[in-house]
């Protein structure tokens, strides 16, 4: 679990990130990017592809900053209680 990469979300900086299963749970393809762990050439055309298009970017960073609510310290405070009432 990366907390850097939270921060970028929340901050509306676009994500890619290696593929790797920690990162399943804190994003889909929708809100950022995923390559191939160490795969130099996908990262480059990652970058190069939210450089180059600007809707991406902006659906991406935008659907980012939403899904990092999830991840805030009362959502979780509320989730948390919310479990122990059952």
């Amino acid at each position: 679990f990366n907390v850097a990469t939270l921060e970028a979300m929340a901050a509306k900086v676009a994500v890619i990130t290696s593929d790797l299963p920690g990162f399943d749970e804190m994003f889909d393809t929708t809100q950022g990017m995923k390559v191939p762990p160490g795969d130099s050439e996908a990262l480059t055309a990652g970058i190069k592809r939210l450089l180059e298009d600007k809707q991406l970017r902006i659906r991406q960073t935008t659907a980012g900053r939403a899904r990092v609510e999830c991840f805030s310290v009362g959502k979780m405070c509320d989730d948390f209680a919310a479990l122990l009432t059952r």
